[in-house]
């Protein structure tokens, strides 16, 4: 959900009051020492497993209904490039 626009965003609260610090302290800590990847290559890293799954857990999504909300994102990252492209 990082990379997604803001305006796919836009319905959703900007802050979150989320429990677990330690394993978002554990994920910035991975994600300072690396380089970003390409948006779609992104969404498939351990460290954006780690925020999905913190993110729909705050939610209440279920496994299906989160998997459901990536494939979509990614259908919407793909679609996007592809009309850039023309």
């Amino acid at each position: 959900m990082l990379k997604a626009e803001a305006i796919d965003l836009k319905r959703f609260p900007l802050y979150f009051a989320f429990e677990d610090t330690k394993a978002i302290r554990d994920v910035l800590s991975t994600l300072r020492d690396r380089q970003a990847l390409d948006t779609l290559d992104e969404i498939d890293t351990s460290e954006h497993k780690i925020i999905d799954r913190l993110v729909f857990d705050h939610l209440g999504l279920s496994p299906r209904s989160a998997s459901d909300v990536i494939s979509a994102l990614k259908a919407l990252i793909s679609s996007r490039a592809a009309k850039s492209k023309t």
